[in-house]
């Protein structure tokens, strides 16, 4: 994965720029740099302000809505639940964790189910840290 950071402008008429390219590009074309194991970094052309966040969320609203990647329904309820906790709490590394154990089970074929079972009692351990805790009797 390269460790360069490609710079993309953004402009109040919602248009994209690549700055490593010196090209205006759309969100797609962000994607795929993103696939191609790069990071982006989207600045508001005018402020200077980091929108990468809201960038990256849009081109998952968009794959969402071509149906080329959904998130669960499950984190989706826990980001609306627990806003900035959830996105404080869930590291990259816990992240590529998990995409890790479903590349694992998908190469496994015949012994899927056992080993859905395993990660999915991983994944609901590892999702536990975005439970609230829950009021002790002497609390009430």
């Amino acid at each position: 994965m390269s460790s360069e950071v490609v710079v993309i402008k953004k402009y109040s008429n919602r248009r994209l720029y690549d700055t490593s390219k010196s090209a205006y590009v759309k969100l797609d074309e962000v994607s795929e740099i993103i696939r191609g194991g790069r990071q982006v970094k989207v600045v508001e052309a005018g402020s200077g302000e980091d929108v990468t966040s809201y960038i990256l969320t849009q081109i998952l609203v968009e794959e969402a809505r071509k149906k080329k990647f959904l998130l669960p329904v499950e984190f989706l309820h826990l980001m609306i639940r627990y806003g900035g906790v959830v996105a404080d709490e869930f590291s990259t590394e816990s992240f590529e964790g998990v995409a890790e154990s479903f590349r694992t089970m998908m190469k496994v074929g015949s012994d899927f189910s056992d080993m859905t079972r395993r990660s999915m009692g991983g994944m609901a351990r590892g999702f536990s840290m975005f439970t609230p805790p829950q009021k002790k009797k002497e609390d009430e």
